[in-house]
């Protein structure tokens, strides 16, 4: 019997490293006999694949869904396959049957019309005569093809078989469940269309929709036939955590960075003639090219990277839409600037905030740390390392910040053993774009904020102590009428305000509005 098993895969510095984590096994397989067409979302988040039952006419696929979470480490994980639609039948006749569309929070099928009917009987007598006529006037070589369509039984089959009814199912993780709140929508009003491919638009809003369209060719393959392109549009936009709408940090004023030019416009959707953005790299970030320095941490000038490369790169909200530039978009819109400023990666940078809570007299506090280079407070918090996942992303870096003790120092086991017990459970608050000052038209943060509440034992002994990257930490209140709190670094104050409301009132932060 098959199985299914998940295992991260090092990258970076520690590709060459021997395996370094075992393979987490999926629960919920054991009833299907085989596995097809796995579909990762681009965040890992999520893997799609089809589960088989029995063989032969009598076969049939299941869409099955694993949930992986991100603030945890994956040994720690009980993984299990979430059947998303068992009645009906799966297409796979002339299309990939499944894809995440977006930021993966939306999975794209594709079913066999339930009107469909039973499979089409050659006809007992044969039609004909089936006469082709070239009336070219030059005389030329045919190309010719294997398995073309010959009879109008032949046209029928395909038909048959090409027909699909397109389906898309919204996810969404909530908490304290382990599977995934599913809701779907039949495109097209569940009418069967014959789809060669689906794709979204950069708004999220539009699919831009490829439909086979007769009559059938007899002398080129199904790749040759003629095509109609529809652009249709959605009732809500797809994405888990939608971009915002607009930025203001990003268009302030940076200690290290000269003035940004004016913007008019901030969505590049919208004309602005008269946009002429300020060009800026900083120095550091040149001096730290990795195809020059050996621990560089920067990507190169744009003229050594290709757009196809520029274009893979991952995003918390899809793919990354390049300019006519040929350079990566900020999907917000306009920053007076070009170039990358003090960020060292074309497009998405990420980085991980770890959100630590606490209840102290009535009052909802967090550990906040004053940032050297703007002097302003805000979450713990810094980039994600090659080869790291989030969940060693937040606690590295909140050792590093907040809680700098020494290892060999008086109290160093107890202290580890609550910063163990605070972040061995975490909520994923938010993971997307963050309104940042360092952005730019070409580069911008991308974050993922995770909460960590501490208990009254914890919250009443853990030392905090700032480390290098840090001028000072405290204890802070959550609370507007704070000088510190409501002045928070970049969109920071959105976040911690989401988190406060967990430890308040158990709200469902997933519900809350859009940044």
């Amino acid at each position: 019997a098959e199985s299914v098993e998940i295992k991260r895969i090092l990258k970076g510095d520690q590709a060459d490293e021997p395996d370094l984590e075992e393979a987490v096994p999926v629960g919920g397989v054991d009833e299907y006999n085989g596995f097809r067409y796995f579909d990762w979302s681009l965040d890992g988040s999520r893997l799609a694949f089809l589960g088989r039952k029995g063989s032969g006419n009598s076969a049939r696929l299941d869409v099955l869904l694993v949930t992986v979470d991100h603030s945890k480490p994956l040994a720690a994980q009980k993984l299990h396959a979430q059947k998303i639609e068992t009645t009906r039948k799966v297409n796979a006749a002339f299309i990939n049957p499944l894809r995440f569309l977006g930021d993966g929070s939306h999975l794209l099928c594709y079913f066999q019309p339930e009107s469909a009917g039973p499979f089409p009987e050659a006809p007992a007598v044969p039609t004909g005569p089936h006469i082709k006529e070239n009336t070219a006037t030059q005389k030329a070589p045919a190309r010719t093809y294997q398995n073309l369509i010959a009879t109008s039984h032949d046209e029928t089959m395909y038909e048959y078989f090409a027909r699909s009814v397109a389906v898309l199912f919204r996810l969404r993780n909530l908490p304290g469940q382990a599977e995934a709140k599913v809701e779907s929508l039949d495109l097209n009003d569940g009418e069967s269309e014959m789809y060669r491919s689906i794709s979204l638009s950069p708004d999220r809003k539009h699919l831009l929709v490829s439909l086979t369209a007769k009559p059938f060719s007899y002398t080129l393959p199904a790749s040759g036939f003629a095509k109609t392109i529809q652009v249709w549009r959605l009732s809500s936009g797809i994405c888990e955590h939608p971009v915002p709408a607009s930025h203001e940090k990003a268009l302030s004023k940076h200690p290290a960075y000269p003035e940004r030019a004016q913007v008019t416009a901030i969505s590049f959707d919208e004309a602005d003639h008269t946009y002429e953005p300020v060009e800026f790299t900083h120095p550091a970030v040149i001096a730290n090219d990795c195809t020059v320095k050996a621990d560089g941490w920067a990507d190169p000038g744009a003229d050594k990277l290709s757009e196809l490369e520029l274009e893979r790169r991952f995003s918390y909200h899809g793919r990354v839409w390049l300019g006519p530039d040929g350079l990566p978009r900020n999907p917000v819109g306009r920053t007076g600037m070009r170039g990358r400023g003090l960020l060292g990666k074309w497009g998405p940078n990420h980085a991980a905030d770890a959100i630590v809570t606490r209840l102290f007299d009535g009052r909802v506090q967090m550990v906040a740390i004053k940032r050297k280079d703007t002097g302003e407070w805000a979450i713990p918090g810094g980039m994600v390392d090659p080869g790291e996942i989030v969940p060693e992303t937040v606690k590295r870096e909140f050792m590093e910040e907040a809680s700098n003790v020494q290892d060999d120092g008086p109290g160093a086991a107890a202290h580890k053993a609550m910063v163990d017990e605070l972040f061995a459970n975490g909520f994923e608050i938010y993971r997307g774009y963050v309104d940042d000052p360092r952005n730019t038209d070409n580069a911008w943060m991308e974050s993922s904020f995770v909460h960590f509440h501490a208990s009254e034992k914890i919250g009443a002994s853990f030392s905090l102590a700032a480390g290098d990257d840090a001028g000072e930490v405290c204890w802070l209140d959550i609370d507007e009428d704070n000088h510190n709190f409501r002045n928070l670094y970049a969109s920071h104050k959105a976040m911690v305000l989401r988190a406060a409301a967990r430890v308040k009132e158990g709200t469902d932060p997933a519900a809350a509005e859009p940044l």
